[in-house]
């Protein structure tokens, strides 16, 4: 979060630096009118009486401008704010979570976890042999397959579930499984595994290929685990996967 205020904060305060100016202007030359009015003294007591009344009114018209202004200001700062911070947080190719945005939901999912006192599991996903799908159908056809791995993932996912791509260029996604215990979350991440592995993707065109992933899971342990060491298990259960061959879903148990 705080780099995405590093990054978005230079191109709010230059919009905000425009404003304050257009406020100043329309300051100083209501100023001018206010004073030019004033020094408008008609000997008609009549027409003294209507220059007198002009003066207030338009005094009454600045300040009501003056503040309408600010809070459409505030409205379109707050949306531009909104609207770069989800830019920040989103994988500009999946549209899911992405790897800034996992540290923080991450957090706040261990938090209620261990507020609510509820089971929470991490699910790490990786895609096998990614980096011979992006040599034989070159980055366009890798980042197809990544858009289509990511929709399976997400589709039929529950409310409460996070899912976010780890990594920029990376080929791993994890999926926070909220109020889900270490056999729910083994079980719904086999369940995804083998769905991908009897579907096709399409990587151009006409070009279908047949693609697995490798599964690590973990449990959320309120008495010991942080962000990153639930990460770390989830991630080491992945590694065994691997090394058994790939196309698996593991289990992270303590000690491995």
């Amino acid at each position: 979060m705080k780099k995405f205020l590093k990054e978005a904060l230079p191109e709010l305060k230059k919009d905000l630096f425009k404003d304050v100016v257009k406020y100043i202007l329309v300051a100083i030359l209501s100023v001018i009118g206010i004073w030019l009015l004033k020094k408008i003294n008609p000997l008609n007591a009549f027409l003294r009486q209507e220059v007198t009344i002009s003066y207030y009114i338009l005094i009454i018209i600045i300040i009501i401008a003056i503040i309408t202004s600010s809070f459409l200001t505030f409205i379109f700062q707050n949306q531009k704010y909104q609207r770069l911070k989800k830019d920040s947080l989103t994988d500009e190719l999946t549209g899911l979570f992405n790897h800034k945005a996992l540290p923080i939901k991450l957090k706040t999912a261990l938090d209620s976890s261990r507020k609510e006192k509820k089971t929470l599991s991490l699910i790490l996903f990786d895609i096998d042999d990614f980096k011979k799908i992006n040599e034989n159908h070159l980055m366009k056809g890798g980042d197809r397959v990544m858009e289509q791995i990511g929709a399976y993932l997400s589709a039929d996912s529950r409310a409460n579930d996070i899912l976010c791509r780890q990594h920029v260029k990376g080929d791993e996604f994890i999926l926070i499984a909220t109020n889900t215990n270490k056999d729910q979350a083994r079980m719904a991440a086999e369940r995804k595994r083998k769905e991908i592995e009897e579907s096709e993707f399409q990587v151009s065109k006409s070009g279908l290929i047949k693609v697995t992933v490798s599964c690590g899971v973990a449990e959320y342990d309120v008495s010991a685990d942080t962000v990153d060491s639930l990460i770390e298990k989830a991630n080491k259960a992945l590694l065994i996967a691997k090394g058994m061959g790939k196309n698996k879903t593991i289990l992270y148990e303590g000690g491995n």
